[in-house]
């Protein structure tokens, strides 16, 4: 945890990670225009310089609701992401 980061074996399941990004790949092909190219920068307030290269950041991304029908399993990824949030709030 020194490096402020850790990696959780089976955080949300095989099948539950498998079925989200089954959802979510469906939703890029569906509607493309959706997702924007993600970008690096910003600085510490967010209002920096930005900018986006494929080789350094190749993703595409989009702003969803957490009860966004279209993505129905974010609603449970993200309570699973508060629960432990929760935990590790009392260690």
């Amino acid at each position: 945890m020194q490096a402020g980061h850790a990696v959780i074996d089976h955080f949300l399941g095989a099948t539950v990670a498998l079925r989200l990004r089954d959802d979510a790949l469906k939703l890029y092909a569906q509607e493309p225009q959706a997702f924007i190219t993600g970008a690096v920068g910003g600085g510490s307030d967010g209002e920096g310089d930005r900018y986006s290269h494929k080789a350094v950041r190749g993703d595409r991304m989009a702003i969803l609701a957490v009860d966004d029908e279209r993505v129905p399993l974010l609603k449970h990824l993200v309570s699973e992401f508060d629960a432990l949030i929760g935990k590790l709030a009392s260690i």
